[in-house]
C-alpha cells in the first residue's frame, strides 16, 4: 500500500511526491538485474577464454596467470554489482536504467537528490534486502514501499512527474496547471541542471493552488518562490521579471531537461 509523500517547504508550501509502488519498483529492479546478469555472462565468458589461453603456458606461469584472472574476476564482479547502481544513480540523479525506463527516481527524505553517501548506503544494504526476499517483504509492509536500504540511507523512490515513456498520462495530468512559456526563454535559463524534482514539485503545487489563494497572497508567494529559485540558479533578481511567468519558464526548463535525459 503506497501513499503520497508530503513535505512542507521553507516557503510553507506543501510538496507532494507520488511514491513508487512495489510493482513498479520490482519491474525496474528486474530490468537492472537482467542487465547485470548479462554483464556477468560476458565477464565469465571472457575469463574462461583467458584461462584457456593461459593453460597453454608453462605450469608455473599458468598458475600465476590463473590466480590473477580469478582475482580480477572477483574484483570485477564486486564492482559490477555495487558499481552499477551507485554509478547510474549518481550520473542520472537517482535513476538506474530500470528506474529510468519506469519513470522512477531515488530522492532523499527531504526531497533533495540522493547524495553519494546515501547511494552507497542503500546499495550496500541491497544484499541484505535480497536475502530471503527481506526487502520485498519490508516494501509490502511499509506504506511508502521502502526497503531496508532506503531506511538506512533515508531515501525513498518516487514516480517522477512526466518521467518515463510509461508515464505519459501522468505527465499530461500534472502539466495541465502550468501555463505555457516561450521556448526561447525556456532554453535560455542558465544552470538548468541544478533544478530538482523538489523545485519542480514546488512550482507545480503553486500553480495548482494559485486559483484558490487570495490574489495578494498568490502574488507574494510567487515573488518569494521566484527569488528563491533565482538564487539557486545564480540569476540576478533583476532578471526575474514577472514572477508568475518566471515560475512557468523554470518549470518548463526542468521538463525540457528531463525530456532530454530520458530520450
Amino acid at each position: 500500500m503506497t501513499d503520497d509523500y508530503t513535505l512542507l517547504s521553507p516557503e510553507n508550501v506543501s510538496l507532494r511526491f507520488q511514491v513508487a509502488g512495489v510493482g513498479s519498483r520490482t519491474v525496474a529492479a528486474l530490468i537492472d538485474y537482467l542487465i547485470i546478469g548479462v554483464g556477468y555472462a560476458i565477464l565469465t565468458t571472457g575469463v574462461l577464454l583467458l584461462m584457456g589461453f593461459s593453460s597453454a603456458s608453462s605450469d608455473s606461469l599458468s598458475s600465476i596467470v590463473s590466480f590473477a584472472i580469478v582475482a580480477v574476476l572477483i574484483l570485477a564482479s564486486f564492482f559490477l554489482w555495487f558499481g552499477y547502481f551507485v554509478l547510474f544513480e549518481l550520473l542520472w540523479n537517482g535513476q538506474s536504467i530500470g528506474k529510468r525506463r519506469l519513470g522512477l527516481r531515488v530522492i532523499r527524505a527531504d526531497g533533495q537528490p540522493a547524495s553519494v553517501t546515501a547511494s552507497l548506503a542503500r546499495n550496500v544494504v541491497r544484499i541484505v534486502d535480497l536475502f530471503m526476499f527481506v526487502g520485498l517483504l519490508v516494501m509490502v509492509i511499509d506504506r511508502r514501499s521502502r526497503r531496508l536500504g532506503d531506511f538506512v540511507a533515508g531515501t525513498l523512490v518516487i514516480r517522477e512527474p512526466g518521467g518515463g515513456r510509461l508515464e505519459s498520462s501522468l505527465e499530461s495530468l500534472m502539466n495541465d496547471s502550468i501555463p505555457p512559456a516561450d521556448s526561447t526563454l525556456v532554453n535560455a535559463i542558465p544552470n538548468a541542471e541544478r533544478l530538482t524534482i523538489a523545485h519542480y514539485s514546488l512550482i507545480r503545487d503553486y500553480f495548482a493552488r494559485r486559483a484558490h489563494l487570495p490574489k495578494h497572497s498568490a502574488d507574494v508567494l510567487a515573488g518569494q518562490l521566484s527569488a528563491e529559485l533565482a538564487r539557486g540558479l545564480s540569476l540576478p533578481a533583476t532578471s526575474i521579471g514577472e514572477p508568475v511567468a518566471f515560475l512557468a519558464v523554470v518549470a518548463h526548463a526542468y521538463e525540457e531537461r528531463h525530456r532530454y535525459e530520458s530520450s
